[in-house]
């Protein structure tokens, strides 16, 4: 489920906007998947997205190793990726917290009737996840050598 857009917006929407898009495919070259980082304003952060079909569910473990690659290949260069994940898709809230994601907070989406969704993130390193969700310059102060008391 995603806010205001078909399927098919949804994919050419996310496709548009890749920095990096990689296709899962079938033996028979079918796609059965496709996941991808997209630019934000921010150049080291990343909106990480998927989109599959029902038929994913076949691939369990290859989808999972699939998965964890390609967040792998995403963090490079990345303080953070994210989304946002309707409240209700309890299958990809556990995937995305299975890859490393966590629950950073949430909104409701626009023009919707009251639909919450879940901003998942994942981040490079504990230093980095302080610096966004707690503003916490202390440790990169001390790691530049900065002077002072925070």
């Amino acid at each position: 489920k995603a806010a205001n857009f078909s399927i098919e917006e949804g994919l050419q929407h996310s496709l548009d906007n890749a920095k990096i898009s990689l296709s899962i495919r079938d033996n028979n070259d079918m796609p059965i998947a496709m996941l991808g980082l997209g630019w934000v304003e921010n150049p080291r952060e990343g909106l990480a997205w998927l989109l599959a079909q029902d038929k994913i569910e076949d691939f369990g473990l290859l989808f999972l190793e699939a998965t964890r690659d390609g967040i792998a290949t995403f963090m490079q260069g990345h303080d953070v990726i994210f989304n946002y994940v309707y409240e209700g898709n309890t299958q990809s809230i556990k995937w995305l917290e299975w890859l490393g994601f966590e629950r950073t907070g949430e909104v409701e989406a626009p023009n919707s009737a009251g639909e919450n969704f879940i901003k998942l993130s994942r981040f490079s390193d504990e230093e980095t996840k302080n610096l966004y969700l707690k503003r916490d310059w202390t440790a990169y102060a001390k790691a530049c050598s900065f002077g002072y008391e925070v």
